[in-house]
């Protein structure tokens, strides 16, 4: 997430740091109705599948690992509703604000990332468990698990450039992109 440039900040209103105006809690209620539907959907299946038919593969258990993401994540993203910002304007907010609200940001996402990966690759693994007889899909079908396990492997690598000083400045992106702003004490 980049800052906004000086030009486009020039034109929001006034701070408000006493009492700023939120979005209420409907992300909140969301989360929290569509996520025990959820683990619903996967307990049954595990169910099913382990106690009804005594039967379970791999997937079943790829599902498991994707319900610990998906709740890592739906908890991030109440936390950063409630506590760091995310019901907030922008201009609203205060440095460090922006800041926590930016490490909550990459860490939701990154949770994301990895709570679809396993169903992504369920579905290209279906996918060419249909066209089996097709070589040419089998090998297509891993072709968007390698792309989006480079862009998780990338994204993971900005982070990690973006959190350390550069030696040649001193500085890092993140204090670059925010030293345009200053907070009245």
């Amino acid at each position: 997430m980049r800052s906004a440039p000086p030009e486009v900040m020039a034109t929001w209103p006034k701070p408000n740091y006493v009492d700023p105006i939120t979005r209420g809690s409907a992300l909140m209620v969301v989360e929290l109705t569509l996520l025990p539907i959820a683990m619903i959907i996967v307990f049954l299946r595990l169910y099913v599948r382990i106690g009804w038919l005594k039967k379970s593969w791999w997937d079943d258990y790829l599902m498991v690992v994707a319900m610990v993401f998906s709740i890592g994540t739906t908890v991030l993203v109440i936390m950063a509703t409630q506590m760091y910002g995310w019901d907030k304007h922008v201009w609203d907010l205060k440095i460090p604000e922006l800041s926590t609200g930016r490490k909550a940001s990459i860490a939701g996402q990154t949770l994301f990332v990895l709570a679809s990966t396993p169903s992504r690759f369920l579905f290209s693994f279906r996918t060419s468990a249909l066209h089996q007889r097709n070589r040419s899909s089998v090998s297509l079908s891993g072709a968007p698990l390698l792309s989006y396990s480079l862009r998780l492997s990338s994204s993971l690598l900005h982070c990690g450039y973006n959190a350390y000083p550069s030696p040649a400045t001193g500085t890092s992106l993140r204090t670059t992109e925010t030293a345009s702003r200053k907070d009245p004490p």
